[in-house]
């Protein structure tokens, strides 16, 4: 299972915690500022999906009979209601709702193959995201794939800051922002060396370094344990391999980690 699980047998983080159920009530349970998502009947997160009828399918947080399953569409002939699964990967869906062919890992409890996310430019699992980590995907457009406690990572090869942002949101993703001293170690170990850029910056309004995530700033790192002062060459924020953080020119070519919210 490559880095992933070298890091749970190694002790040093934990990313295998079993995926539980999550009951929703209202859609912005659903949301978050890199996926969209509605509360669907029976009360579990659907996600946008073009190749199901509805146009929605069920993330990986559904009952385990609807993981992966296009939400029910009424049959306006019948007034019936179905869920069925649609093709993946190329493959076809049979009459009774099975898929007959398209890659699959595992089944939900109704014995209906689970779409898992390959390197193909395209959401096959149905969860908001593209070319993240899964079991057949390790690696993927020149970047390595990484799963930990909810949240995918990409670390991607060389360039700008603000190049690899665009890059992250392709995939539904930041570049990372980082909030305790456990992830940041799950960073370091993986900067392939030098530093590496994450989500923090001071764009547009100097030494106020915010995460380019919007979420807050709370836990740091800076390199002897002071963050820069006014430099208006150096705005966009880096890790190296112990760890610390610094600011750079952000027309540098580095790699970088992109992040987004992703269950386990």
């Amino acid at each position: 299972m490559g880095r992933v699980l070298l890091v749970c047998a190694l002790g040093v983080l934990s990313a295998c915690i079993d995926r539980a159920p999550f009951a929703c009530e209202e859609d912005v349970q659903c949301q978050s500022p890199e996926r969209d998502g509605r509360c669907v009947a029976p009360g579990y997160c659907a996600h946008p999906d073009e190749r199901c009828p509805s146009g929605l399918r069920f993330g990986r947080f559904a009952a385990p009979a609807l993981v992966g399953q296009c939400i029910e569409v009424e049959d306006e002939s019948t007034g019936a209601s179905s869920t069925g699964s649609s093709s993946t990967s190329g493959g076809s869906s049979s009459s009774d709702g099975g898929s007959t062919t398209g890659t699959t890992a595992g089944s939900s409890s109704s014995g209906d193959p689970l779409p898992t996310e390959e390197c193909d430019g395209i959401d096959n699992d149905g969860d908001g995201l593209i070319d993240e980590w899964s079991p057949l995907n390790e690696e993927c457009s020149g970047c390595t794939l990484l799963q930990r406690q909810g949240y995918a990572y990409w670390v991607c090869g060389g360039g700008r800051w603000t190049d690899l942002q665009p890059q992250c949101s392709s995939f539904g993703a930041n570049l990372a922002s980082i909030h305790d001293a456990e992830e940041n170690l799950f960073l370091a170990l993986m900067v392939p060396g030098g530093a590496t850029w994450i989500g923090l910056n001071d764009i547009g309004n100097e030494t106020v370094f915010t995460w380019v995530d919007g979420s807050p700033v709370g836990y740091t790192n800076w390199t002897n344990g002071v963050p820069p002062g006014e430099n208006l060459g150096s705005n966009c924020v880096g890790i190296n391999t112990q760890g610390e953080w610094s600011a750079f020119n952000c027309t540098n070519s580095r790699p970088g980690f992109c992040k987004a919210p992703h269950p386990d």
